[in-house]
């Protein structure tokens, strides 16, 4: 499974629209790096699932079809929201 497990922002962004980059872990293989806004919107729009770990279990990272597209979480009920709470880089 493939985890995002921090964001940067564009320059005085504050909403998941501002993301303009992330970092993510492969929990089957160890392996970490990092990827652009669109680069990973390209990854899920592939048909691939992607997640943040959250207080209140996982929550899958879904592709906002707007222009530009971006990333948000699953509504899951919870006040807080998953991306925007990750450590920032």
């Amino acid at each position: 499974m493939l985890y995002i497990t921090a964001v940067r922002l564009s320059q005085g962004g504050t909403k998941a629209q501002h993301i303009t980059n992330v970092m993510w872990l492969d929990s089957s293989t160890g392996k970490s790096g990092g990827s652009t806004t669109q680069g990973m919107v390209d990854f899920i729009k592939g048909r691939n699932t992607v997640q943040v770990a959250g207080a209140d279990g996982p929550a899958n990272v879904l592709v906002v079809d707007k222009n530009p597209p971006y990333l948000r979480t699953k509504e899951d009920g919870s006040t807080s929201d998953n991306l925007l709470s990750l450590p920032k880089f």
